[in-house]
């Protein structure tokens, strides 16, 4: 994608920048999913990133799924 702009890049896309800094990886159900903080240990998953295709047809993580995880379980 190309934009022509006189606004800079970084005021564009400051939004997309600040919801990257906010997002972890984290190991749940042998896949790793992208997930954004909503709680201590509650998440909000964005991306499932597996090679195994039965994890993207798990509906408990697929996208906008809530999960609860504690990192000390690992």
């Amino acid at each position: 994608m190309i934009i022509h702009s006189i606004i800079p890049y970084e005021v564009i896309f400051s939004e997309q920048s600040e919801n990257n800094k906010k997002t972890k990886y984290i190991t749940y159900k042998e896949a790793i999913l992208e997930v954004s903080p909503i709680s201590a240990h509650g998440y909000k998953v964005n991306r499932v990133i597996s090679t195994c295709l039965n994890s993207y047809l798990d509906s408990e993580i697929e996208p906008g799924a809530i999960i609860k995880y504690d990192a000390r379980e690992e």
